[in-house]
């Protein structure tokens, strides 16, 4: 699937199968991706005036990093293994000039990434016949009794 169609895949996949140098590293629901592999939220802030770099730093939990920063704007990566959503939330909310706040997973391609960078699982999988051609390519079905994306 090429990196233009995540988004689409994300809203129609019942089933993600991630194949790793021909080999079956993954497959399961994209909840069961999520619940297993995904490391952190991303926090869009709208604000209703301009908050400064140093603003931003200064108010950072341990555990938070400051992506972006922009006209009445920032993005900020909550690490779930040091910190959580809600916790970070009220901190930001009480110091900050927020109007609006969403919050996201990441790109399905950046979890897909963190199953590929872990070492390879003995017995997870075997070899797939003739799936040498799919090497580093994540296989994403679409599960909903006919074809597959």
């Amino acid at each position: 699937v090429s990196q233009s169609r995540y988004g689409a895949v994300e809203e129609i996949a019942d089933r993600v199968m991630v194949i790793n140098h021909g080999e079956l590293v993954f497959d399961d629901s994209l909840v069961a991706l999520n619940q297993n592999y995904l490391t952190h939220k991303l926090v869009r802030l709208h604000f209703t005036q301009l908050v400064s770099q140093n603003e931003m730093h200064l108010l950072m939990p341990p555990g938070v990093s400051l992506e972006s920063l922009g006209d009445r704007q920032a993005e900020v990566s909550i690490d779930l293994a040091r910190t959580n959503v809600p916790k970070v939330l009220g901190k930001l909310l009480a110091q900050l000039p927020v109007h609006d706040v969403t919050v996201d997973n990441p790109p399905l391609e950046q979890i897909i990434q963190t199953i590929y960078q872990q070492p390879k699982s003995v017995g997870m999988a075997g070899d797939i016949a003739g799936a040498g051609d799919l090497a580093d390519q994540p296989a994403i079905s679409h599960n909903a009794g006919h074809g597959h994306a």
